[in-house]
């Protein structure tokens, strides 16, 4: 009787045991979140940099402007493509008649000054003089051109500081850009490590895209950025036309690399991973998500190098169906 009553009492026990166990799992397959996890991998990070500048030229050759002139027209205007003796500033002939004459009066009192000096007065009085046989040589130039003076150089114009219906000081400016065409712009100083002169990068300026090449970077202390000069290829780019540079470069290789949503940060700022651990119960073995705490090293649009409490054994959760913490129970697919 009391052998049968055991039995009785045991078969009882294991459905309830085997309910419970029931219970648990269909618990389990609605609350308990089901994830996805991944082994951390060795890769390097791949970077894109990217930014913006204005096209410039290297070499640049300023127009003589007398002072005394009466400006009549000025046919050019900034970023504008001239070729050599292309008219830029027409003047008022008078103007120009007595400037010339200014400047040959000057000249020969440079001239008998010199006569009665001597040593550095001597000298001084002839540098003068050769600067006003430069500027008589300018002027005569113009007033034998119909009072118009004409580029100097083939480029575009880079600046123009003298207008119409004025008369010049001779301090007025304009220059003409041509030679090798370049951008200079920046990036972030984390990326010093990653670039070196002779780089290749992607320009797109308007509707063309060219290979560039960084000839040169300097690290700007006060902005805290990597300046960039980007030379581009032969060819004809319009003067302060805004380009867009980019280039891929990959850092030093990495052991440990999660995808970026492995990747947890708390409060504190502190970060950290959820490992996927098999642990044993009176319910039998479950999963439970273990945090483990981490550094990031760098990061980029896939993954992050890390180290830590973390190993290449681990499984690190990568994606869940619902929110997902330390020591909480999971499910993992394949489950």
């Amino acid at each position: 009787m009391k052998n049968r009553k055991l039995v009785v009492l045991s078969g009882i026990f294991l459905g309830i045991m085997l309910l419970f166990t029931i219970v648990s799992r269909v618990r389990n397959s609605w609350l308990v979140p089901n994830v996805s996890s991944v082994s951390p991998i060795k890769s390097r990070m791949n970077y894109e940099v990217s930014g913006t500048g204005k096209i410039d030229y290297d070499e640049v050759s300023f127009l003589p402007v007398c002072e005394g002139l009466k400006v009549k027209q000025v046919f050019c205007q900034t970023g504008e493509l001239v070729e050599e003796g292309k008219n830029i500033i027409k003047y008022e002939k008078d103007s120009v008649e007595e400037a010339l004459l200014r400047a040959e009066i000057e000249r020969q009192e440079y001239q008998l000054a010199a006569a009665g000096m001597e040593g550095a007065y001597r000298e001084l009085m002839a540098d003068k003089t050769n600067l006003m046989e430069r500027e008589i040589d300018i002027l005569k130039e113009i007033l034998e051109n119909d009072c118009i003076q004409t580029a100097n150089a083939t480029g575009y114009i880079g600046e123009v500081q003298v207008n119409a219906r004025t008369v010049t000081n001779g301090k007025e400016i304009v220059d003409i850009v041509f030679g090798t065409a370049y951008i200079r712009g920046t990036v972030k100083t984390e990326y010093d490590s990653l670039l070196s002169v002779g780089d290749a990068m992607d320009v797109s300026a308007g509707n063309d895209t060219v290979a560039g090449e960084v000839t040169e970077y300097d690290y700007d202390s006060k902005m805290k950025e990597l300046t960039l000069t980007i030379t581009l290829p032969q060819g004809q780019y319009e003067y302060g036309m805004e380009a867009y540079y980019s280039f891929a470069v990959q850092s030093e290789s990495y052991d440990l690399c999660v995808p970026n949503t492995a990747l947890f940060q708390d409060a504190k700022g502190a970060y950290y991973v959820l490992a996927v651990e098999e642990r044993n119960s009176i319910l039998g073995n479950r999963l439970v998500a273990v945090r483990k705490e981490v550094d990031l090293l760098a990061q980029d649009t896939d993954y992050s190098a890390v180290k830590g409490e973390i190993t290449k054994n681990d499984k690190v959760i990568y994606s869940w169906d619902r929110e997902v913490y330390g020591d909480s129970p999971v499910r993992e697919n394949g489950w």
